[in-house]
């Protein structure tokens, strides 16, 4: 059995399709491409593939990862360019490299890197910093509303910003546009979404006419990229 870890983008309207329907689409690309890929066991055997930190609706990235298992080792430019052969123009693979390591690829993303373009007309940058470093540091507390269809009801639990943020800093483009770097921690206890980054902003004094956020990299434990 081999590892490889690919990493790979997800741009354009493709923004729009869920974590689910991303790894039926990368299933049926890796059919496609014709890779020995391995195969679980038992009634329902499916592909051997495993995704870090799940993307969330409505966010574009050029910082995606998953691992395949193989069943024979494969030249890696060769797997590359098979998928991409197959993958849509807003996906595409852009590096890979066969791994031996025994963490999951879930428990090697710890960190996650975005830049978020805002437009707003009546922002001020030192007064937006200040708040960016306070809610990495001391943290802002808000409120996360989650939906139980099941049960038909909304639970809401307080969270503190300073649990998912790592880094954030904010510069302005020009009178209309700001871009906010900023590195949200990854864990099994989950992550901060670029919508709730927003509430805790507007929540406190900054109205924001539209942004769009792109998701640059994930990272490992020391802040260097998966790959």
């Amino acid at each position: 059995m081999y590892k490889v870890i690919c990493k790979y983008t997800k741009t354009g309207d493709l923004k729009f399709i869920s974590h689910l329907d991303i790894l039926r689409l990368m299933q049926r690309a890796i059919c496609r491409a014709k890779l020995p890929a391995k195969y679980s066991e038992g009634f329902n055997p499916h592909i051997k593939i495993a995704f870090g930190f799940p993307l969330s609706l409505g966010v574009e990235s050029v910082g995606e990862y998953f691992e395949l298992e193989l069943t024979e080792k494969v030249d890696i430019e060769k797997l590359v360019d098979a998928l991409n052969d197959v993958l849509p123009n807003k996906m595409k693979i852009m590096s890979a490299k066969y791994y031996e390591g025994k963490d999951s690829l879930m428990t090697m993303c710890n960190y996650a890197e975005y830049l978020i373009n805002i437009e707003a007309s009546n922002i001020d940058i030192e007064n937006l910093n200040a708040l960016l470093a306070k809610m990495a540091n001391e943290g802002v507390t808000y409120i996360k509303e989650k939906k139980n269809k099941a049960k038909n009801k909304v639970t809401k639990k307080e969270i503190n910003t300073k649990d998912f943020i790592h880094y954030t800093k904010a510069k302005i483009i020009n009178d209309e546009k700001i871009i906010i770097e900023v590195v949200f921690k990854t864990s099994g206890e989950g992550s901060m979404k670029v919508s709730d980054f927003i509430k805790v902003l507007e929540e406190n004094n900054n109205v924001i006419d539209y942004y769009s956020a792109m998701k640059m990299e994930s990272l490992s434990v020391d802040l260097k990229p998966i790959l």
